[in-house]
């Protein structure tokens, strides 16, 4: 995970993991003059019922990176489906579970 700046000076955060890379602004930011996001209201929450779901190489590393960054809210740990994951939370309210690697199947 990591912070670029755009050409107008606004922040925006990229999360990349293999091939799959999201990028958004923080709320903060500002989205007045952006195309789709602009419409809507500064006090509307963004990501609520939003899970985005990162499988990762390195899991525990990934783990201590957002301990560092202090965005976990639910610790690492084995689920009854039989995958480790642990949930955090971005600066603007998305909830994020990385996982490691499993048979799609079993994912939940």
């Amino acid at each position: 995970m990591r912070e670029e700046a755009e050409r107008d000076g606004k922040s925006y955060t990229v999360m990349r993991s293999g091939d799959a890379v999201i990028r958004h602004r923080y709320r903060q930011a500002g989205l007045d003059g952006h195309e789709y996001f602009g419409r809507f209201r500064s006090d509307e929450p963004r990501g609520l019922g939003v899970e985005v779901v990162l499988t990762v190489e390195d899991l525990d590393v990934t783990y201590v990176h957002a301990q560092v960054l202090g965005c976990v809210v639910a610790d690492l740990r084995l689920r009854p489906w039989g995958v480790r994951d642990f949930r955090a939370v971005d600066p603007s309210g998305y909830y994020l579970r990385f996982t490691e690697q499993a048979d799609a199947s079993s994912d939940r």
